[in-house]
């Protein structure tokens, strides 16, 4: 996964490339700002769109985590039922000692099971609690760096834009004192 610290320097890199770009750029100052402010709108809706297919990723990862934790417990329950179904089935066949035997071990086997299945069950809500606070702590910390990445992007696009004000007044100050230069003469 690319750090959000990858991101925003990529961001910033690419804003700061597309400013000094433009400003060498041979069209008026006027266009070129334009061009910088889509530029900026452009990068901060590409990195919206990334944002947002990220969290869909993580609901889909905690969907998933939930349901084969859901289906384990089930498969769990189906086979101490099974198993209690056929202890049960071997009591009623033997005689009264082997079927009090029967029933004793029946019902030791069914209580363990039922442990063991109260135990699977506590895993799998552990296991589900647990998948999704990391789920979440994921998204939290993936939203985070999207909102941190979106802030740095802003400013970038911001001193883009002071930058480009600056170049080009100082550009018309230049070309103003190059004009009274040339009626001088």
């Amino acid at each position: 996964m690319v750090s959000s610290k990858v991101i925003t320097s990529l961001l910033t890199g690419a804003a700061a490339g597309v400013a000094v770009g433009m400003l060498f750029a041979p069209d008026k100052g006027s266009v070129s700002r334009q061009k910088m402010y889509k530029k900026s709108d452009e990068l901060v809706s590409d990195l919206d769109e990334r944002f947002a297919e990220l969290k869909e990723s993580s609901m889909k990862f905690i969907r998933q985590t939930r349901n084969r934790t859901s289906d384990m417990a089930g498969e769990a329950s189906d086979q101490v039922s099974s198993a209690a179904d056929r202890a049960a089935r071997m009591a009623g066949k033997g005689a009264n000692v082997v079927s009090e035997k029967v029933d004793r071990a029946a019902s030791e086997v069914s209580n363990r099971a039922d442990e063991a299945a109260d135990r699977a069950k506590q895993s799998a809500e552990s296991a589900t609690d647990a998948a999704s606070r990391k789920a979440d702590q994921a998204s939290e910390q993936t939203k985070e760096a999207a909102e941190t990445a979106s802030r740095k992007a802003k400013q970038a696009s911001d001193q883009t834009k002071e930058a480009a004000n600056s170049a080009a007044d100082k550009v018309s100050e230049a070309s103003k004192k190059g004009e009274r230069e040339i009626k001088n003469l």
